[in-house]
Order: C-alpha cells, then structure tokens, then sequence
C-alpha cells in the first residue's frame, strides 16, 4: 500500500523555480507602449487622406493650370512644370465653404524649382472670391508676383470682371418688356401689297419695380412688373417690396440683366410699347402651348417603324430604349421618349417689329410667338442683331408718361 501524497508534498503541486505567476498589470504595460503608435498612426493616416483631397482639389489643380499657362511661371521654371515631390504636400487651408484659400506647395519645371503661395477670400457667402496673393517663391530667396494686371494670364481669365466681360457681348444695353399675347391678325405692306402675318402683344402698365446691381447681387438686372394686382392677393412679403419702392402691386414681376449700371432705369418708370423702334428686331419668350402626353413622333419627330408587311401594330412605336448590357443594362438619361408635350419656356430669336401704337399700348410683330393667347410674353433687344441706336433716357420724365426709346 503506498499512502496517499499529502499538501505540497508531491512534485507535480511544486512550483518550478524558472516559473513565475502571470503579471495582472502586464497588458497596462502593452498598452501604453502600444497606443502611442495607434494614435501616431491613425493622425498620420487622417493627414495624409485630407493631404491627398487638398492635392487633388479642383483648387490646387486650376491653379497648377493657371502656373503652366503664365508667361512668367513659364519664364521661370519652364515649359514642363509639375509637382515637385511624387506624393505632394499642400500646405495651409481650402475651405469653399466659410470663403478662404491659403495654400503653399512645391513645384518643378525643366528650368528650377520653386513654392507656390496662392491667397484668395471672400467677404460674404454671396459675394465672389477675390485673389489677393499668387506669387512663386524661387530657390535662390527671388519672389515672383504672378498676380499682374498687365499679364493676360488664365488666373486673371477665370476671376468675376474677365467672366463678365466675355460675356458682355451677349447681354442687353437695356431692360426689356412684358406684354399680353393677344393674337394673331394680318397686315400688308403698301409698298408691294405683300400680306404678313403678325402678333399683337398689348403692354399692361409696365414699370420698373426694383434693381440689381454687381456690387450687391453680383450682377445688373431691372425688375420689371405689369397689370395689377388685388393688395388683398398679394402676400405680405411681396407687399413690403413694392411699397418700399413706391409701386403698385404688379401681376407679373420678371427680371432682365443688363449689361452695366447705364442700363438701370429708375425706379417706378413707365415703360410703353415705344420703347422698341419699327423695324428693330426683338427675342420673345412665352411658356409654349400645353399639348398634353404625345408620342415620340410627335414630339420628337421620329420616322416610326417601316410601314411594309411584317410590321403589326408597332407603326408609330418609339422602338429600342436602349443597349443592353454592353451599354449598362439602363435607360440613359436624357432618352428621347413619349410624354408631355410644351408647357416650357420657348424663344423666337429676331422677331420684326411691324408697327408700335402707344395710344392702345400695343406692339405688333411679324410672325408667330410662342404661347397661347393671353400668355405673358418677354420682350428684349435681340442679341443676336445690331443693338437699336438708342439712348436710354435716366432722367425722370413726365410723371405717368412712359419711357420711349430715343435715337
């Protein structure tokens, strides 16, 4: 019989001197080595992903543009100029949304290397961005000033003033009109008996109600107004607006740009149908005639199916949609298909002035206008023919008599 071992009497309950109990406070230890270099790594990360979004910007890349298409960037660093380093870094702060660009970054050409520092802000949210600094700082200590109103530079193309003068060629010297379409007759010429077929548009109290100017909106428009309106009809905020300007309450308020402060009448002007010259060209815009849903033949001028045998039912069909799954499996947007038909705003460019009465108020044009009779129409100076050799008259005239367009 071998009796039974008894407390830390056997080998197997001893403790092996090379043998320690586990440390509870080890993994504080891990940790604290350890969660540094998270943190270093996850800030590291966050800097380079937002590094990354700034470098591919459409900021930093216009303004990378902008350098290669300098004269003086290409003077001083080449015709090829790039990144300097693989993985760029942008210094400083792009943000579109409170209105600041401050940025610096490395570039190279074939000729040197040198800093980019690029400065613009806004004062408001409607206001525009205005470039204060874009310079070019060269490796031996030299500061370039690209920011040179003398330079024709694409910086300088792309700021307010150089977009509002490319477009200046297509923007009226003065407001236009609205006016009632009331419909068609016909007229003949008594030169050559010729008969031609005409619109009557009557101008219902017409008069400037308000203006627009760049400094404040951004760019120069008349508000104009025709008929009236009921005060009872009209809410409280537009009520406010005509009776800080002194205006009766208008059935029809539209706005036309003009090309400069020359062209703001002031405020609370008539505006009769002499305001267009016999014989000057004018574009008219109306909402088209409603013609409810209509196929694609109609409404798009599709050929239809071939009318031969083997056709069934399908002679008017719109046909295929679209591809397959070579082209996404998808109807593409902007697909031609049957649905409704006008309700939208319509032009007709260079309409003729036939004849002008101000004693009923009406302008006749030769032609057809969009809209149906009753429609509001918007009369303007065609862009698109010689402006009308007129001066627009600012000074105040007889009260209740309206403005005529002078040569």
């Amino acid at each position: 019989m071998i009796a039974a071992p008894g407390q830390n009497s056997s080998p197997l309950l001893t403790r092996r001197s090379d043998r320690n109990l586990p440390d509870p406070y080890r993994h504080r230890k891990i940790w604290g080595v350890t969660f540094p270099i998270f943190i270093a790594v996850i800030t590291l990360s966050a800097l380079a992903i937002f590094n990354y979004e700034k470098s591919e910007s459409s900021v930093v890349k216009s303004i990378l543009y902008a350098l290669r298409t300098s004269e003086l960037g290409r003077q001083e660093l080449g015709n090829e100029i790039y990144f300097r380093d693989r993985f760029p870094w942008i210094w400083g702060e792009i943000n579109k949304m409170h209105g600041k660009v401050d940025v610096q970054f490395a570039v190279k050409g074939s000729k040197g290397k040198g800093m980019v520092t690029f400065k613009s802000f806004r004062r408001s949210r409607n206001s525009f961005f205005r470039t204060e600094e874009w310079s070019l700082e060269m490796e031996d200590g030299r500061t370039i000033q690209l920011l040179d109103d003398s330079a024709p530079d694409a910086l300088q193309r792309s700021t307010t003033a150089a977009a509002f003068e490319r477009k200046k060629h297509s923007i009226p010297l003065r407001t236009g009109a609205l006016g009632t379409k009331k419909g068609m007759t016909a007229m003949y010429d008594p030169e050559n008996g010729r008969r031609y077929a005409c619109t009557v548009v009557q101008m219902d109290r017409v008069q400037v109600v308000a203006h627009k100017t760049r400094q404040k909106n951004g760019y120069y428009a008349v508000q104009v107004g025709s008929g009236w309106k009921h005060p009872s009809n009209v809410t409280r905020p537009l009520l406010g607006h005509f009776a800080e300007h002194k205006v009766s309450p208008k059935r029809h308020l539209v706005e036309f740009k003009v090309r400069d402060e020359n062209g703001l009448l002031g405020i609370g002007e008539l505006i009769g149908p002499s305001w267009f010259q016999e014989g000057q060209y004018v574009d008219a815009r109306a909402n088209s005639r409603g013609m409810g849903f209509a196929g694609g033949m109609k409404r798009h001028g599709f050929a239809g199916q071939p009318k031969t045998h083997g056709t069934s039912l399908v002679h008017r069909a719109m046909g295929s949609a679209g591809q397959s799954q070579g082209g996404g499996s998808r109807v593409l947007p902007g697909k031609r298909m049957p649905g409704r038909m006008g309700g939208h705003q319509a032009t007709v460019q260079n309409v003729k002035v036939l004849k002008v009465d101000d004693e009923k108020g009406i302008v006749v044009l030769n032609g057809s206008i969009p809209g149906p009779d009753g429609c509001l129409v918007k009369l303007s100076d065609a862009i698109k023919k010689p402006w009308p050799n007129t001066d627009v008259r600012l000074e105040s005239q007889v009260s209740g008599q309206p403005l005529i367009a002078t040569a």
